[in-house]
């Protein structure tokens, strides 16, 4: 399923001092969150993903210059709330009343980034042949969680062309399992082998 927060960006590219803007905006929301910081998270993004339908047309109205702040005041009020928490309602309100409604998804990523940090959640790339059984999906989760103590956010590929077995990156760590990385394993550990039997063979006739 593609992220709604991706798709967004082709309507508006934010500069680097709104993303800076962004990021205060986010943790202004996320405090005003407090407990339910994961529900609105998953209403923002829902909320986005709404909005980027290409039928329905709404984010380049909301972060439209030539559309003023009464209209926009009113479509959010008719049509989100009752429907949005109020959190979330209030919180658009500001941001129109700002002007800064063109810079949600730049909010909305930041958001998610700061709550990742707060839960310590952290991505966690895995590549395997075959999709995981929900068994080793549980049993990765526990070994990730035991080794760096936080909450692994499992992104998972299939790659067919990988020999069984899966590699995992955790930020700059990487683990690789698959039956390849063990065959090359075995393959180095038999040339550093012959490499020594040779040595070997070399010094005792040198000696003779």
């Amino acid at each position: 399923m593609s992220n709604p927060l991706d798709d967004v960006k082709q309507f508006k590219k934010v500069d680097v001092s709104a993303e800076r803007v962004a990021h205060v905006y986010a943790e202004a929301l996320l405090k005003a969150a407090d407990k339910k910081a994961d529900e609105l998270a998953e209403e923002l993004k829902e909320l986005l993903q709404v909005a980027c339908q290409k039928e329905q047309n709404l984010y380049p109205f909301l972060a439209s210059s030539t559309i003023t702040t009464k209209a926009k005041t009113d479509f959010l009020e008719k049509h989100l709330r009752g429907k949005a928490s109020d959190t979330l309602v209030n919180f658009l309100q500001v941001l129109n009343n700002h002007g800064r409604l063109d810079i949600l998804h730049a909010i909305a990523e930041s958001y998610q980034t700061q709550l990742n940090e707060k839960k310590k959640r952290v991505p966690v790339l895995v590549r395997s042949a075959v999709p995981l059984e929900d068994g080793q999906r549980q049993a990765l989760k526990k070994q990730i969680t035991d080794l760096f103590q936080v909450e692994p956010l499992l992104e998972e590929k299939v790659e067919p062309e990988l020999l069984g077995g899966f590699v995992v990156r955790v930020g700059d760590w990487q683990f690789d399992g698959t039956v390849q990385a063990r065959l090359n394993q075995i393959k180095n550990q038999l040339l550093e082998r012959s490499s020594h039997e040779i040595q070997g063979r070399r010094d005792r006739f040198c000696t003779v």
